[in-house]
């Protein structure tokens, strides 16, 4: 088993997770009691017993898995990656189907601002409300943009190269007909 220091925090994270959903599981009436093998079941259907591995330390939750059970639940992925965000879970009270997931900040971050997001699994994208300071709201604008112009010049690449095409497809026809 791999030991890395993030591999810690993010099996961490997920067993604090893990516990916070069989506690809401637990407190409400008409929902059946969670446990490890049903959690289990959901990120890795051909490995139940996952969740008791990672709780022993004796495996790793892999960013697949990772991505089933955030997406399973609502989770922020961002949850799983800093330890100063807190998971809360709870059921609808006007409708046990749909629960709400929050993330929030143990700590304020520069410029007094908080990481807070609530989902709701409706199905609104809009549910996400992300609140970032200046410096990083400035670094995500820097790496759209670099992105942007890769995406760019990929698509200048690609012209180029079917004009390439078109030039020596031509010259080929008149080879071709010179041959004739």
């Amino acid at each position: 088993m791999r030991s890395h220091p993030a591999f810690k925090l993010i099996n961490k994270k997920f067993i604090e997770a893990v516990d916070v959903l069989k506690a809401a599981y637990e407190q409400h009436p008409s929902k059946k009691k969670l446990f490890d093998n049903g959690v289990g079941v959901i990120i890795s259907p051909n490995n139940k017993s996952k969740v008791g591995k990672i709780r022993k330390g004796e495996d790793n939750l892999n960013h697949y898995e990772l991505l089933i059970f955030a997406e399973h639940f609502s989770i922020p992925i961002e949850y799983f990656y800093y330890e100063d965000l807190i998971f809360t879970f709870s059921f609808d009270k006007n409708n046990p189907d749909n629960f709400i997931s929050k993330v929030k900040s143990k700590k304020p971050y520069s410029h007094n601002s908080n990481i807070e997001i609530d989902k709701e699994p409706s199905g609104n994208d809009n549910a996400l409300n992300e609140t970032f300071d200046s410096d990083k709201i400035d670094l995500y604008q820097s790496l759209l943009k670099t992105c942007q112009e890769m995406n760019a010049t990929k698509d200048q690449l690609i012209l180029a190269k079917d004009k390439q095409i078109d030039v020596l497809t031509k010259y080929n026809e008149s080879l071709e007909k010179r041959l004739e």
